[in-house]
C-alpha cells in the first residue's frame, strides 16, 4: 500500500493523525522496512485471517520487537482498505463500515495511553471486524457466533450474535434499544445469516449490580435490555473496566468515581461480583 492510499483509508476510519505520521514515519518513509513489509503482506493477509499463531510466528520470524505492534496497525489499515470492498458488494450502509473499523482507532488509543508507544496489541479482536464478523450498528457491536451452552430451546451450537458495548460512548439505554431494533433485519438482509437469539457476556449484566446502582442509572436500565440467564464470581473484567488495568482488590484502589467508591468498598467486605450472560429472542 502507497503512503497516499494508507492516509487515505487510515482517514477514512477516522484513525488519528498523531498514529497515521507514526506509521508513515517509521514504516512507509523506510525503504528496507517497507519492502520486507510488502513482501510479506499477502502472506500476513491469509494467516492473520486463517491462523493467528502462524499471524504472530510471522511478525516474530521478520521484524524487531520494537516494531511488531505498528506493524499489526499498518496491516489492519490495510485489510480495512479491503474489507471497504464486501461492504460494498454487500451493499451496506458506507457509515456502517466507518463505524465498525472505527474500533481500530480505539484499541490504539487504549495502547498509547497505556504504553506511550503507537500500535495495535488487540489483534485477536480486531481481525474479526476485517473477517466481515464484527458490525457496529450505533451503539452497540455484534458478532456472528453459536451459542457455547444450551440456552432456552436452543442447542449448544445454534447459531447466535454476540453483543459487544464498545468503548468511547456513553451508555445510552436508548441507544443500545435502537441498535438492537436494526439487528433485528442487518445479517439476514445482508449477510443471509439466520439468528433467533443473541448473546451478551459483560460485568455490566451481573445481578449484585443492584447493591451498588440505582434503578434509573444507564447501566440498570442496559441490564434490563436482556433476560438474564447466568452470573458468575469472574471479577477480572468489572476490576479492570472500573478501576484500569493492571489493577486487583486492595485498599490502593482508586477512589476518584462514585462507582470506583461503591466497588471497592463491596470488594473488600467479602462480597462477590462479576460476568452476567443475558439473551435477547427475536
Amino acid at each position: 500500500m502507497t503512503s497516499g492510499a494508507f492516509r487515505k483509508t487510515a482517514g477514512k476510519i477516522k484513525l488519528n493523525s498523531i498514529y497515521i505520521e507514526e506509521v508513515c514515519r517509521i514504516i512507509l518513509n523506510n525503504p528496507l522496512l517497507k519492502e520486507r513489509v510488502d513482501a510479506l503482506e499477502d502472506h500476513a493477509r491469509r494467516t492473520l485471517f486463517s491462523d493467528l499463531s502462524n499471524y504472530n510466528d510471522l511478525l516474530k520470524t521478520h521484524f524487531n520487537t520494537e516494531h511488531r505492534m505498528l506493524i499489526n496497525l499498518y496491516f489492519a489499515v490495510c485489510f480495512a482498505g479491503d474489507c471497504e470492498l464486501r461492504y460494498l458488494s454487500a451493499r451496506i450502509d458506507p457509515e456502517i463500515y466507518i463505524d465498525t473499523m472505527g474500533d481500530i482507532e480505539i484499541w490504539v488509543g487504549s495502547y498509547y495511553e497505556r504504553t506511550g508507544c503507537v500500535g495495535l496489541e488487540a489483534v485477536s479482536w480486531i481481525r474479526r471486524h476485517l473477517k466481515f464478523e464484527v458490525f457496529k450498528l450505533g451503539r452497540l457491536q455484534f458478532e456472528l457466533g453459536v451459542l457455547q451452552m444450551p440456552v432456552n430451546n436452543y442447542p449448544e451450537g445454534a447459531k447466535c450474535l454476540n453483543i459487544h458495548i464498545p468503548e468511547g460512548e456513553k451508555l445510552d439505554v436508548a441507544k443500545c434499544r435502537e441498535s438492537i431494533r436494526r439487528v433485528k433485519t442487518f445479517f439476514r438482509r445482508h449477510l443471509g445469516y439466520e439468528y433467533s437469539i443473541a448473546v451478551c457476556h459483560s460485568w455490566l449484566l451481573h445481578g449484585n449490580l443492584k447493591d451498588l446502582l440505582e434503578e434509573d442509572s444507564n447501566i440498570s436500565g442496559f441490564a434490563r435490555l436482556f433476560e438474564i440467564i447466568d452470573n458468575d464470581d469472574d471479577a477480572s473484567q468489572i476490576i479492570e473496566r472500573v478501576f484500569g488495568p493492571g489493577e486487583v482488590v486492595s485498599q490502593e484502589l482508586p477512589e476518584k468515581t462514585t462507582l470506583q467508591r461503591k466497588l471497592k468498598r463491596y470488594l473488600l467486605t467479602g462480597h462477590r461480583i462479576g460476568m452476567g450472560t443475558g439473551i435477547i429472542e427475536f
